[in-house]
């Protein structure tokens, strides 16, 4: 829970004239990595080794069962209106975006591929890709607090349920 509990969702031109948020509803994780940037240095001499940390990127993948939407057409056009885009990533909706190690947010390029998983007729599937254009802090993406979905605040920074509805 430290990372939220919500579905998946991005954002094209944060803060811009043309935002759109596109929610992730029906979002199945394939892939939730770090990928290491490494590079190791080997003298042929003396056989010595050598690692240079340059960061790490990030790699989250899943599929969209657009089949499951009330809509699938729609909601098709909708997330590949965004096809090889830089967007605005949140793992979990009810969280922050990925930021690297100053604070600032991480743009990800978008990758889409729809295929069929239940109909031979229409692709009701879309496979989504993202990865980070720089070095991403997954310190930075601990869950601070936790709200419900009106946004009332349910647990602080330490765990501690406050401000329960009901």
């Amino acid at each position: 829970m430290i990372f939220g509990t919500g579905r998946p969702k991005f954002v094209y031109d944060l803060g811009g004239e043309d935002e759109s948020e596109i929610l992730l509803d029906h979002f199945i994780v394939d892939d939730d990595n770090l990928e290491d940037d490494v590079i190791e240095h080997e003298s042929v001499i003396t056989k010595y080794r050598d690692w240079e940390e340059k960061g790490e990127h990030y790699l989250f993948s899943g599929r969209m069962n657009i089949f499951r939407f009330g809509n699938p057409f729609a909601k098709y056009q909708e997330v590949m209106a965004y096809k090889n885009s830089l967007v605005t990533l949140w793992r979990h909706r009810d969280h922050d975006a990925f930021q690297d190690s100053s604070g600032n947010i991480v743009l990800f390029k978008v990758k889409m591929e729809p295929y069929y998983f239940t109909q031979a007729k229409y692709k009701d599937v879309i496979k989504l890709t993202f990865k980070s254009q720089k070095p991403v802090d997954i310190d930075k993406c601990l869950q601070q607090t936790i709200t419900d979905s009106v946004g009332r605040t349910l647990v602080d920074d330490f765990g501690v349920y406050i401000n329960m509805p009901g």
